[in-house]
C-alpha cells in the first residue's frame, strides 16, 4: 500500500503516466479496430466504442490537469476549489449520462 501512495504522490511519475495514457488509448483503439469489426454485428456501434476508447486517455488527462490547476490556484483544502471541482465533475457526469441515455433511445 505504501508503494502505491508513493507512486501517486510522485508528480514526475504521474506526468509520465498521463503522457503514456494520452498515447496508449488512441493506439489501443486503432489496434482494436480489426478485432471489433469482426466481432460486432452492427457497424454503427463500432464508431462510438472506438471513439470512447480513443478519447478516454486524453479526456482523463485533461481532467487531471484541470484539477491540478484548480488545486494549485485555490489550495487543496479550500471550499471554493472543492466547489468548483465538484461542479465540474457533476456537470461532466450529467453530460455523460444524458449522452448515453440519448444513444439508447
Amino acid at each position: 500500500m505504501r508503494e502505491i501512495l508513493e507512486f501517486v504522490l510522485n508528480e514526475q511519475r504521474l506526468e509520465v503516466f498521463f503522457k503514456i495514457l494520452v498515447v496508449f488509448t488512441p493506439a489501443l483503439a486503432v489496434c482494436l479496430f480489426p478485432v471489433l469489426r469482426m466481432t460486432l454485428s452492427k457497424r454503427s456501434s463500432l464508431k462510438p466504442v472506438l471513439s470512447i476508447i480513443a478519447l478516454s486517455g486524453p479526456f482523463i488527462t485533461g481532467l487531471w490537469y484541470l484539477y491540478r490547476r484548480i488545486v494549485d490556484h485555490f489550495g487543496l483544502d479550500s471550499l471554493p476549489g472543492f466547489a468548483l471541482n465538484l461542479a465540474i465533475f457533476i456537470g461532466i457526469g450529467i453530460a455523460i449520462g444524458l449522452l448515453s441515455g440519448s444513444r439508447q433511445s
